[in-house]
């Protein structure tokens, strides 16, 4: 695919690609902005609609945007661009699935052949101070993972917080195109941490309505700093529920780690 990245306004700079990720025929591309540069022409100049807002706001949808039709263009070939929703979700192009985060000048873009994986969920988080990560706990955080998580000391808990947020956002973004249905944070739980994996499962019996609930087991992160990554292979639903099979690609890309049954990959780059 094409070398040589496409032009982007000053206020945005594409990173240098990071290392590859453990799984096949995807894309990732990552930039910087500040919105204070941000002009009226980037937008028309970027041939991306523009967005109502405050130049933050537009700045963050222009970067995310800026990395979605990078990656895409080094994906396909085209200069592509996701639309929005009613609800702001992307519409990807056909063919295509993808993820969009950004935060804190931070932006970031994953994007793969529907023929691939079925759904991609990112997410950039800034870590949680351990005053605010205390406030936000039990909104964040099920009874069952406030109580693995005592003894931590406070920033170890804070960054406990911060990763089970940005897991879950992750988790939720990949699993919205497949069942057209929001979740919150109790609807999902965080069964393990270790350097750099983590376990974590959704809650179906918390998910409403009832038509919409999931089942999912056996997810397995890869994790570095503070963007976490979802994706599924192959999906099934089955009796109301979304079971989420591995490969043997897959498995192979795992170290032969992943568990038999339902699962759901994700990883943490940066």
């Amino acid at each position: 695919m094409p070398g040589m990245s496409l032009p982007t306004p000053p206020f945005c700079q594409l990173l240098p690609s990071p290392a590859p990720l453990p799984l096949p025929a995807t894309r990732l591309v990552s930039a910087r902005f500040d919105a204070a540069q941000l002009r009226p022409e980037d937008f028309p100049d970027s041939g991306i609609t523009p967005v109502r807002g405050v130049a933050k706001r537009q700045a963050e949808y222009l970067a995310g945007r800026l990395c979605a039709r990078e990656a895409l263009h080094q994906l396909c070939g085209q200069a592509l661009v996701p639309g929005r929703d009613e609800d702001g979700v992307p519409l990807w192009p056909a063919g295509t699935v993808g993820s969009i985060t950004h935060g804190a000048g931070r932006a970031a873009a994953m994007v793969a052949l529907a023929r691939d994986w079925r759904g991609l969920g990112i997410d950039l988080e800034k870590h949680l101070s351990a005053e605010r990560a205390a406030r936000l706990a039990g909104e964040i955080l099920t009874p069952a993972e406030l109580q693995r998580a005592e003894g931590l000391d406070p920033e170890a808990f804070a960054q406990r917080v911060t990763l089970t947020f940005s897991l879950k956002e992750s988790l939720f973004k990949a699993l919205y195109p497949l069942v057209l249905t929001r979740f919150y944070f109790h609807e999902a739980e965080l069964l393990a941490v270790a350097v750099s994996v983590a376990r974590i499962q959704q809650n179906a019996k918390h998910t409403k309505p009832k038509k919409h609930r999931t089942s999912l087991r056996n997810g397995k992160f890869w994790t570095r700093r503070s963007i976490s990554a979802c994706w599924s292979k192959k999906v099934k639903i089955l009796k109301r529920s979304l079971f989420l099979w591995p490969s043997p690609k897959a498995n192979a890309h795992a170290n032969g780690a992943i568990p038999v049954g339902a699962h759901l990959d994700s990883t943490l780059w940066l």
